[in-house]
Order: structure tokens, then sequence, then C-alpha cells
């Protein structure tokens, strides 16, 4: 018989003793300070700095939070509150995520690769393959009044999203887009954004869906020295067939035989459909299914938040016993 001794406490408790992992790593990155450098400057003195605001998010995202309201009942968490100087109530941060800017978020997309790749490196330093898959999806919105909600691909009203992981679920880059905007729209820049941080002694590699196959794709990829596997949309190929007794799809991929078989770029394309579990996690795990704010700039800002947070959590899994 085993003797269970108890003893009392006066101390709180908290369910969110896991923020002490992410609290830790984020030292280790000096994330705070570095995102100090790229937001918008702060208009008061006495209140939390813009940096502690967003990291404010972060711990929100990662606590679980499912909605900006959600802040006011984490402050009351003394771990939560005690890691982010006391925390910020809904209606600063909704002021807060108004004052970002064009500039801003270009400062962010430019960092977002900077950082998956620290973090890859930490648990994969030997992997010198980096295979970028870039994806859009559409993320449907119910708020009548929601700026830049429009009719999107997949015959819903909402916003749709521009995504990029590695092949370890690493998001490198990310932007909230009008409804009707086409899935390419800003693919060229996301990628010479991207790649521009993945040094070149690496094999780099990227792969999408027919949305990508146009010649600016091509070319600033070619340019890069990144090697590619992209669909072909079927209007190119379609014209070519006599007969369609099977179901046919095209790839296009300026790696030659010698560097991988025909067999091998069909099998490489095919990781594609992998982007979709990783948009999953986002949708579902971080609640990207909706956006809280009425304004787009309010909702893009809350979105990078969570994808910051998505990428801290994703190496956190990976340190995770199997």
């Amino acid at each position: 018989m085993k003797l269970i001794k108890i003893e009392s406490t006066r101390k709180e408790l908290t369910h969110l003793s896991g923020l002490n992992f992410f609290n830790d790593l984020i030292n280790r990155l000096n994330l705070v300070n570095r995102l100090g450098e790229i937001l918008p400057k702060a208009k008061r003195i006495r209140s939390l700095k813009p940096k502690e605001k967003f990291l404010c998010g972060i711990f929100a995202f990662i606590a679980g939070a499912d909605c900006i309201d959600d802040l006011g009942l984490l402050r009351r968490d003394y771990l939560y509150s005690e890691m982010t100087a006391g925390g910020v109530a809904p209606s600063t941060m909704r002021s807060f995520l108004g004052s970002f800017k064009l500039k801003y978020f270009e400062r962010l997309q430019s960092f977002l690769p900077t950082l998956a790749l620290e973090l890859r490196e930490k648990y994969f330093p030997k992997d010198q393959d980096v295979v970028i898959t870039m994806d859009a999806t559409p993320h449907e919105q119910f708020g009548e009044y929601m700026e830049g909600v429009d009719w999107c691909y997949n015959k819903k009203r909402g916003y749709v999203s521009q995504n990029a992981f590695d092949q370890y679920g690493f998001c490198y880059g990310w932007n909230l887009m009008t409804g009707n905007s086409h899935s390419h729209k800003g693919a060229v820049e996301m990628i010479e954004r991207i790649f521009a941080n993945v040094p070149k002694e690496k094999k780099r590699y990227f792969r999408a869906d027919s949305a990508y196959g146009s010649h600016k794709v091509y070319n600033s990829l070619i340019g890069l020295g990144v090697n590619f596997g992209i669909c072909l949309s079927e209007n190119v190929w379609g014209p070519l067939l006599s007969k369609r007794d099977f179901k046919y799809y095209a790839i296009i991929t300026d790696m030659s035989e010698k560097e991988l078989s025909d067999e091998g770029v069909i099998k490489f394309y095919r990781g594609r459909s992998n982007a979709e579990n990783f948009i999953k996690d986002l949708k579902y795990g971080m609640d990207f299914k909706h956006f809280p704010c009425q304004s787009m700039n309010k909702n893009k800002a809350w979105g990078f938040m969570g994808i910051f947070a998505y990428n801290l959590m994703r190496f956190a899994s990976f340190t995770i016993d199997k």
C-alpha cells in the first residue's frame, strides 16, 4: 500500500503552466526585442509597448484564445498576467490592431521566414532540403459589414489567405486577402521574400497547384535558382489530348531526369497535399476559420499574432516524446 502525502498551499493554480516552455523559447530567440524593431511605435509611454502587446496576442493564441474578448479572461490567470505584464484589455488590443499599416505587415512578412528557418534549424540542423509548398485557402465569414469580405472561389463569402509552409509545417509566408482575390495574388513577392532568407547552399524547392502556374512564378523561381514542380492548368494541356479515357493532370518542372525521375517528380508534387493539413492546423487549432474584427487590417494583424504563435507551437510539437 502506498502512502499519499498531501500538503496544503495558498498559491494560485493555473492550467497554463505550458506557457513557461514558450516563455523560455521566446527569450532564447530574443523575439520580443526583434519584434519591437518592426512594429508600430508606442503613442503613450506608460502603457504596454507594441512589442509587449504583440506578445500578449501570441501567448493568448498559445493559451487557446478563440477571440479577442478571451484576453479579458486570460488576464485573470496569474501566470499569463505575470508573463505579459498584466496583459491587455480586449478594447486595448482592438485599438492596437488598428495601428497596423502596410509597412508593418511587410516587415512582419519579411521577418516570418527568418524566424521559421531559425526554429527549423534548432531541430533539423542536418536537413539541407528546404521544400516550400504554397497554397491559398478561403475563410468563410458571416459578418455583414466586415471590410474585404467578398465571394471566394468556393462560392462562399469571406477572405482568402496565402500560405507557405516547409515540409515540417513551419510557416514561412502568410497574408490575408480580400475574398475576390485570385489564389496567386502576391505569390511572386512572397516567393522572393521567402527564398531571400533561405541560404543558397541549401537545396531549395517549391511546389504548388495550378493556381500558381504562370510565367511570372516560373521566371521568379528560375531566377532564384529554386527547383519546382507546379501543376499545369487543364486549359494548357487539355488541347493536346485527342482521347480522355483516364483522369489526367500535368506537372511542369525545371528538374531534369538526371536530378529526378518522372515518378520522382510526381511523388515530389504529391507531397503538396500535406500543406492542407498545416492549413487545417491553423483553421481548427488557431481558430482561423473566422476572424474577429470588422476591419481587414485588424484581422490581418490578429492573424499574424496567430501565425507567430503557430510556428512556436510547431517547434514545441517536435520536442514532445512520441
